[in-house]
């Protein structure tokens, strides 16, 4: 990879329009380390950032500070692995450029509905930038079409896409509903990512010995070859390898009870994929790779997962499981604990309450002190002794509760 892009602009004076954690030239810098330390990355030529920066600030106009933190979000788009760079570009261009506009004109002409937009695009593109394993859907493809809805002079345009709009438009702080949308570690998920692209889950293994041992187990099997041959050669005609020589099972849903479409048989792409799913049922696999002098199986590995609604971890039928012996627990849980999900428990709500009642008491206690006129050190001790706090209670402390949002 290219040295990064250095903005030319100090920004720590300056709350930009994305948050740090995705942007911020420290969270680009650990990127880069972790990928390159795990040796993935992107194969294409990496972008001229200086000259795109300087573009950005001739031809949009934009301020060297706007300039510099829509660099930085191509960048780390870029360094994800499942986006494709040239189609999701334009989202983060019309983040910069055409949305602040619209925002002003929608505020100006108290369109509700177009500032509801505005706030659903910019969760969109926050999304966005954090990968594919965040969202339900294709990011990029909904900030397409909050797009169209807020260019669109037609406000029927809007109509199909409002109510997943107004989804969005009501997250808050990193937080939509109980799920979160902007995960706490957003650098841990993209290396996630690329690993999963390269089929690498050796991570989540303590000990790879069970793999080993069914591998050669099948690969000394004259039934397994005789098999595969006999497979290979019912469709010689069919050019099943992709590009790096390796074929595939279909993809399971979650809940495996619902399969896609059945196998329809009519043509040879479909009778070669039905007969496939059925080999790599039979010896545990996910796919073949095309060797010499003999093919290799790809028999199945243990998966964690990091999906929008959960960590999920995936078990081969063949493997014998013992939970503290085969699986890196800590691995498994610093990805699952990336999303940003608290502590949870009995000691930790009551906690949580108690917490809740303090904050109260002390906004409560702040409010009765601005209307006495108390400032500085009279004013903090007023609002410890109302609050119920501890008189040595840090001042740092007293002004989070005071700052602290009512659920």
């Amino acid at each position: 990879m290219e040295a990064p892009f250095k903005p030319r602009t100090r920004r720590s004076a300056r709350v930009g329009a994305l948050p740090q954690q995705l942007v911020s030239r420290a969270a680009l810098g650990d990127l880069r380390s972790r990928l390159e330390e795990q040796h993935v990355g992107q194969k294409t030529k990496e972008p001229d950032w200086q000259t795109l920066r300087d573009s950005f600030h001739e031809k949009h106009k934009l301020s060297e500070a706007d300039a510099d933190e829509a660099v930085c979000a191509l960048e780390r788009l870029w360094l994800l692995p499942f986006h494709r760079y040239d189609a999701c570009a334009s989202c983060i261009l019309f983040f910069f450029t055409g949305l602040p506009a619209a925002e002003r004109d929608f505020r100006k002409s108290k369109d509700r509905e177009g500032q509801l937009l505005c706030r659903a695009y910019r969760i969109a593109v926050e999304i966005l930038l954090q990968g594919i394993s965040v969202f339900p859907h294709e990011p990029q493809h909904i900030a397409h079409h909050l797009k169209t809805a807020i260019e669109s002079p037609v406000r029927e345009t809007r109509a199909h896409i409002l109510p997943l709009a107004r989804l969005l438009a009501s997250a808050e702080n990193g937080q939509c509903g109980g799920n979160r949308y902007l995960t706490k570690s957003p650098n841990e998920v993209a290396l996630f990512e690329h690993l999963a692209r390269h089929g690498r889950y050796e991570g989540i293994m303590a000990n790879d010995y069970k793999l080993k041992s069914y591998t050669r187990k099948i690969e000394a099997m004259p039934l397994f070859r005789q098999e595969w041959d006999a497979l290979k050669d019912a469709f010689k005609e069919h050019p099943f390898w992709d590009k790096n020589g390796i074929v595939r099972r279909s993809a399971l849903p979650e809940g495996n009870w619902h399969r896609e479409a059945p196998p329809h048989f009519k043509t040879v792409a479909d009778r070669f994929q039905a007969a496939f799913d059925v080999f790599c049922w039979k010896w545990f696999l996910y796919g073949m790779q095309r060797e010499t002098p003999h093919d290799r199986p790809l028999v199945q590995k243990i998966i964690y997962t990091f999906g929008p609604f959960g960590t999920s971890i995936f078990i081969p039928g063949y493997w014998s499981m013992d939970l503290n012996r085969d699986l890196n627990w800590d691995t498994i849980r610093s990805l699952h604990r990336a999303r940003g999900t608290g502590r949870q428990g009995e000691k930790a709500d009551r906690n949580k309450e108690q917490a809740k009642v303090q904050a109260q008491r002390a906004r409560a206690a702040d409010r009765e002190a601005k209307n006495k006129d108390l400032r500085g050190e009279e004013r903090y001790l007023f609002i410890k002794q109302h609050a119920g706090l501890a008189p040595e209670t840090d001042n740092a402390h007293v002004r989070r509760l005071v700052r602290e949002r009512p659920c």
